[in-house]
């Protein structure tokens, strides 16, 4: 079931819920299919950003949101979909490590 459908740039996001375990976030352009991100309930997701990415453990999926656990801090993030699904739609750990590394050395 679509629970959210939200367009970033040219770039269609349709967020399919599954709750107490899984978000699935499906990327189109020019209506094709192009990339479809997993996340579930102990997968690392970024909720905020500011110089940094800020990422933190999913804690649980409800049909409302997602709720993140701060990998610093102890106060949980709620997520709405949307604002999930476009911090989300192209995350890659690797990626969002490796800019927060290059980011703080230059700090």
């Amino acid at each position: 079931m679509i629970i959210n459908e939200h367009h970033y740039g040219g770039t269609l996001i349709r967020a399919y819920v599954t709750p107490g375990d899984r978000i699935e976030l499906h990327t189109f352009s020019n209506g094709a299919l192009q990339t479809v991100k997993v996340f579930r309930v102990g997968d690392t997701a970024e909720h905020d950003s500011y110089n940094l990415r800020y990422l933190g453990t999913i804690r649980s999926i409800t049909a409302k949101s997602v709720v993140i656990r701060p990998a610093y801090g102890s106060s949980m993030k709620r997520l709405n979909f949307n604002t999930f699904s476009w911090r989300n739609w192209n995350f890659d750990l690797g990626d969002a490590e490796a800019y927060n590394s290059q980011v703080s050395r230059n700090l």
